[in-house]
């Protein structure tokens, strides 16, 4: 299943993908070439990421356990490792840059 996020009332992505097991978690964007969606959220209390296999840059947010975004960093293709400086429950990884800053309440919609 796949979601559209929203960040004050506009769309940040059409198509995000949960990913909750600890398969998806560990793969995330590794060697994805696809378009099947724009973003990911990882379930995890873990507030690192790595971009190793990850060929392109990423905006990564992390989330507290209500939504609201806590921090953000600009990732780059093969940096060995990112670290939030606030505790999470949730990591926001988008494809595309968006217009988002620390204290914006995410929201989830089902996608058609």
């Amino acid at each position: 299943m796949y979601y559209e996020i929203y960040s004050e009332d506009k769309i940040i992505s059409k198509k995000m993908k949960l990913c909750d097991t600890l398969l998806s978690k560990s793969i995330g964007f590794m060697f994805n070439f696809t378009k099947k969606y724009d973003s990911l959220i990882l379930k995890s209390k873990n507030t690192s990421i790595h971009m190793i296999f990850v060929f392109f840059p990423l905006q990564v947010a992390w989330l507290n356990k209500n939504f609201e975004i806590v921090d953000i960093k600009k990732a780059y293709p093969f940096m060995p490792i990112l670290f939030s400086r606030k505790s999470s429950d949730y990591i926001l990884e988008l494809k595309n840059y968006k217009n988002i800053k620390i204290g914006d309440k995410i929201k989830l919609k089902p996608s058609l």
